[in-house]
């Protein structure tokens, strides 16, 4: 699924075109402000709580502040107790139980932060997971990219992107370099491994509801592997609340397997994220397709199963109309028709794709071209090739950005 696009107001704009359908949509809408807006000096990150003096000027890599005065023991114990991705899952929980006799559909909107740094998670998982990457990232990369293969999810004509130019060979780190490294893994594995399992809490009171068989879920990562390493407490490991610590290019250029570079490029290591889609009363089990999706889609997807009409305006700002297309045709194991012309924008990244082929640079850089029918890892430029095709989706993306994008 390709993602990043110029961010509005895709929340907002689903929940009102489908609840002027007649659709239930909590209005309690699962976040971490509303999760516990019972007190405003409390927040949860990605992992286990800390204190927040103002949820909404407090930036990500800032350090966290001293408790508020005022803030009871019982309310602090509390807090101390809980862990963002429980909360959030047994929020959505609650929603589910609230709303399972309404006899229209219901969208539940679960945004887990996890795996998000800071990395946090309980010891108790981070235990299951100690050792096991210490073979190392060069050793993941090779397996992953084979076992993409085996399962079908890759074309054996594409091959593994080398690993990144800014990371190491596994090899040349210390014994006590490659220990820290898999410790950081460790607490990775474990927030997916804490998410999961809330995820499957989710579906076992969907079956108790009696919604399973007629549920659509969707499952997407909002991005690539993150490179970024706002590490602002470097002697506390990762792991505890105490720690601010993120995973890094390396584990990132791992988890991107088999494609180049990260989160914050429009790179397929940066906009090309795992896209999973549930339906047992429509979509058959098991398959894999290679039709070019994009976030755009999944509104007019809603749309399409729901008959929701698409709102003029929100709170007196007009809309533009959507311009993706529903993606029920590829969940009925049908054709659908590709998109003409795909754009993305994110931070300094920027991307144009037309038919197979797929131009992206980086802040300064000069433009790439690939052709995505041949080389989905992006390891052949052809812009030297051809100029005149580098110049004309150099020259449209420009176009779109002045239409819809934003300055950088």
């Amino acid at each position: 699924m390709a993602r990043h696009s110029p961010r509005s107001c895709v929340r907002p704009v689903i929940e009102q075109s489908l609840r002027a359908s007649g659709i239930k949509v909590p209005s309690r809408q699962l976040a971490a402000s509303t999760a516990i807006s019972a007190w405003r000096t409390a927040a949860v990150t990605s992992g286990i709580p800390v204190q927040k003096q103002d949820l909404a000027n407090r930036r990500p890599a800032e350090k966290d502040p001293p408790h508020a005065d005022g803030l009871s023991r019982a309310k602090l114990s509390w807090v101390m107790s809980l862990y963002t991705t429980d909360a959030f899952t047994q929020y959505a929980i609650d929603r589910l139980e609230e709303y399972k006799n309404q006899d229209k559909p219901i969208l539940l909107y679960l945004p887990f932060t996890a795996p998000h740094y800071p990395l946090h998670a309980w010891p108790e998982d981070i235990a299951k997971y100690r050792g096991k990457y210490m073979v190392g990232w060069d050793k993941i990369r090779e397996t992953r990219y084979k076992r993409q293969i085996e399962i079908g999810m890759l074309d054996p004509k594409f091959k593994n992107s080398p690993r990144d130019e800014g990371v190491k060979k596994w090899d040349s780190l210390s014994k006590s370099k490659q220990d820290a490294e898999d410790l950081k893994m460790a607490v990775y594995a474990a927030m997916i491994e804490r998410m999961d399992y809330g995820i499957g809490l989710v579906f076992t009171k969907l079956k108790e509801i009696g919604r399973w068989e007629n549920t659509l879920v969707l499952f997407l990562s909002d991005n690539g592997g993150c490179s970024e390493t706002p590490d602002t407490t470097p002697d506390i490991p990762p792991g505890p609340m105490e720690g601010y610590r993120a995973l890094g290019p390396a584990w990132a250029n791992a988890s991107n397997t088999p494609y180049r570079k990260y989160k914050s490029t429009d790179y397929e290591g940066g906009n090309c994220t795992p896209f999973i889609a549930h339906w047992p009363a429509v979509i058959k089990p098991g398959q894999i397709t290679d039709q070019v999706g994009h976030i755009i889609d999944i509104l007019p997807t809603f749309m399409d199963i729901t008959g929701a009409a698409y709102p003029d305006q929100i709170d007196g700002r007009k809309l533009k109309r959507p311009i993706g297309k529903s993606l029920l045709p590829i969940f009925k194991s049908k054709k659908r028709k590709p998109h003409d012309i795909l754009y993305w924008q994110f931070g300094r990244g920027k991307a144009i794709r037309m038919d197979n082929f797929k131009l992206v640079k980086y802040g300064d850089s000069d433009w790439e071209l690939y052709d995505m029918a041949k080389d989905r890892t992006e390891l052949n430029n052809l812009a030297a090739r051809f100029p005149e095709k580098t110049e004309k989706m150099s020259q449209m993306w420009e176009k779109w950005r002045a239409n819809v994008g934003r300055e950088m």
